[in-house]
């Protein structure tokens, strides 16, 4: 199958960084955008075979299988439509997830043109981690220091929020030096490409969205990358 031409725009970060705040903000800048995150909890919410092996590794604060959740996310990335850029949260982790999402953009012609990195010290991720609440229904996220209780409702669909299972006392740190360690050898393959940006993710979300925006810009602008 011949795909239009794209390029593509990597998201990443701990969990923790930001990253959903800045995917949700560029989802409305009109950019196309997956995350891998949202499809991980789709699938679990729906009770599919991948989502039953996902639950299992989130409950044990461990990745799922690379070749199964690549499987999962290209499958999805290749049917986005239009020929707008496209923002890519939470994928490649690892480097073999990386190895398969670069013969994946060879084999459409695609181009890889930036991968921006949000840090964050691990105290601070600990911190946001602990103060978040999920709507099991939209997956929107809201902070406990923002509301009055616990019970409190979503307030696009009503739904009681609750704690993400991977947000847990005991998972969440585990997690943590799990993905830090799961993501260093592509962190350092982007950075030795030249196309990494790591922007200070602590601060206001609407100064690290700025950042976010014009890094997008020059890119475009530019257009040199990785296919």
């Amino acid at each position: 199958m011949t795909l239009p031409s794209r390029n593509i725009f990597l998201l990443c970060g701990l969990p923790g960084s930001g990253k959903g705040a800045q995917f949700e903000h560029l989802s409305n800048q009109g950019l196309k955008c997956l995350s891998c995150g949202d499809l991980f909890r789709m699938h679990v919410k729906n009770r599919s075979a991948f989502g039953q092996l996902a639950l299992d590794h989130i409950k044990a604060g461990t990745l799922t299988p690379d070749g199964e959740t690549s499987r999962m996310f290209l499958s999805e990335l290749v049917t986005v439509g239009g020929t707008e850029p496209i923002i890519v949260e939470g994928y490649p982790r690892t480097d073999l997830q990386m190895d398969l999402f670069l013969a994946f953009l060879n084999a459409h012609k695609w181009k890889l043109l930036t991968a921006f990195y949000l840090s964050v010290p691990k105290n601070e991720l600990l911190a946001r981690i602990s103060d978040r609440l999920i709507c099991p229904l939209c997956s929107r996220v809201y902070r406990k220091s923002d509301i009055l209780d616990f019970d409190s409702k979503c307030k696009i669909d009503g739904a009681t929020l609750s704690v993400r299972l991977d947000d847990s006392q005991e998972t969440a740190p585990k997690r943590i030096d799990f993905y830090e360690k799961a993501e260093t050898k592509v962190i350092h393959r982007l950075d030795k490409s030249g196309l990494l940006i790591r922007i200070n993710g602590v601060g206001l979300a609407s100064d690290v969205a700025q950042l976010l925006s014009e890094g997008i810009a020059t890119a475009l602008k530019n257009k040199v990358g990785l296919n």
